[in-house]
């Protein structure tokens, strides 16, 4: 597939909760879902805690090729990482 084809590619978007064990808070995983599968990704909210016995979360909203989207999501569950999709996609709220 030619770049200009790419460009033009039908983009999907997805809105998700990840559920971070504190394993892996110092980890680049946002950075490697851009640079590693081509994704748009957009921080809508998060919750970090150092406190090991509480998960941090961020919720996201991911945009990008459907089979880019598909790997990503293998990627993060290869990570052990709870994966939320988002209960109402037409309002900006999560509960």
């Amino acid at each position: 597939m030619t770049s200009s084809a790419l460009r033009y590619q039908t983009l999907n978007r997805i809105r998700l909760r990840l559920e971070i064990p504190a394993s892996y808070q110092q980890e680049p995983i946002l950075s490697r879902l851009i640079s590693d599968f081509d994704l748009v990704v957009n921080i809508t909210g998060a919750r970090l805690s150092k406190d090991i016995t509480i998960y941090s979360y961020y919720d996201l909203e991911i945009q990008g090729a459907p089979q880019k989207i598909n790997c990503g999501l293998i990627y993060l569950k290869s990570l052990d990482i709870r994966i939320m999709g988002k209960p109402n996609a037409v309002e900006d709220e999560w509960y």
